[in-house]
């Protein structure tokens, strides 16, 4: 059976196609006027409770060096509202700490509509940057995060610690599609 959304596309497509029959004398009224819609309902999207991010980022930390960058990325995509690939473009030239502010440009891909904006820097991002920048890194690079992807990081750092962690955490960890509500969700949580 095909999706909400799929249907939805494929009601379109046929209407379409029958109106240039019924505009070229085809046929004389279109059937699939009357084909019903599907409502397509929307995910519930259930985030972390302050306390369940802190013990998931402790997780990924306890990994290994890959674990340590992961966590600074999923906490860089919490607290900047960051879609992933902006995330993994973000460099130190990006950030105005005089300001108070950071451009996201999204690098060769851009953002999703592609358009650069400046966002402030909220306190528990300018924390992070900070620590991150103080840290020493094994890895040396302009990127904040020190990785030209994040997928395989994700899984990799995924793999022991936290798989003990996630199933008393009632929430799917997605990248997107509601960055900012997880960023607002966290900056409005007590400090951990």
């Amino acid at each position: 059976m095909l999706s909400a959304s799929s249907y939805k596309q494929e009601r379109r497509v046929l209407i379409s196609i029958l109106e240039e029959a019924l505009r070229d004398g085809l046929i004389l009224e279109n059937p699939a006027r009357d084909l019903p819609t599907r409502k397509i309902s929307k995910s519930k999207i259930n985030l972390p409770t302050h306390d369940q991010f802190q013990l998931l980022i402790k997780q990924m930390r306890q990994a290994d060096i890959r674990g340590i960058y992961g966590a600074d990325l999923v906490e860089l995509l919490a607290f900047s509202g960051m879609r992933l690939n902006e995330a993994t473009k973000l460099r130190w030239p990006d950030i105005d700490f005089d300001r108070g502010c950071f451009t996201i440009t999204g690098r060769e891909y851009g953002t999703k509509n592609h358009e650069f904006r400046t966002v402030p820097l909220f306190p528990a991002m300018l924390e992070l940057l900070k620590r991150i920048q103080s840290e020493p890194r094994k890895i040396r690079t302009d990127r904040v995060i020190p990785l030209k992807g994040a997928r395989s990081l994700m899984a990799s750092a995924s793999k022991k610690p936290i798989s003990l962690v996630l199933p008393t955490i009632p929430c799917a960890i997605t990248f997107a599609p509601m960055p900012s509500k997880l960023a607002s969700s966290l900056k409005s949580s007590p400090a951990g």
